[in-house]
């Protein structure tokens, strides 16, 4: 990635996964780092290294907060200068072996040829084929069903972690 300015040029190699502009700077973010740029003079203001890669990006009130492809959420605040990181542990199996779904996965991920981006996994259920997917591949997977009630069994845990409750999004350019 390449910033220009009038008469300068910031170069942030490998940082290019995310970007976000607060106030007048552009924060850049990639595998392991987040650096800042100022959008007026195009240099580098403040960098950090991060564990993992930066998919989400968000300031607000004087702070960045990033997440990461492992999991980890950072708190960056502007004053005094530290870092914050919160863990959670996250079970990598919630559903065992899995076998049927990892096969479907395998198989949706070779005919596709799709092995980055984003996937959307509609009527998910419990979320078994969208772990999976997002397991055998670089994929950055979102699973979503309509209403516990319409397509979960009755058994549904509901602190499984792959699920997402929503109402049906209905704007007029995509039919159903």
């Amino acid at each position: 990635m390449e910033i220009r300015g009038p008469g300068t040029k910031a170069t942030l190699a490998g940082l290019g996964a995310n970007i976000i502009v607060a106030s007048q700077h552009a924060v850049v973010a990639g595998k392991d780092k987040i650096s800042m740029i100022d959008l007026k003079t195009s240099q580098k203001t403040w960098s950090t290294n991060i564990e993992g890669t930066a998919h989400g990006l968000a300031a607000a009130g004087n702070r960045l907060f990033v997440s990461t492809d492992t999991g980890a959420l950072y708190c960056f605040a502007s004053d005094p200068a530290k870092k914050n990181s919160i863990k959670a542990k996250v079970e990598p199996s919630p559903f065992g072996k899995n076998t049927q779904f990892a096969a479907v996965a395998k198989d949706a991920i070779k005919l596709s040829g799709a092995t980055k981006g984003f996937a959307l996994d509609l009527g998910c259920g419990e979320g078994q084929l969208t772990l999976e997917l997002a397991k055998a591949s670089g994929l950055h997977v979102i699973g979503g069903q309509s209403t516990a009630s319409d397509h979960l069994p009755e058994t549904h845990d509901e602190s499984c972690p792959c699920r997402i409750d929503s109402d049906v999004f209905r704007d007029g350019t995509i039919g159903g």
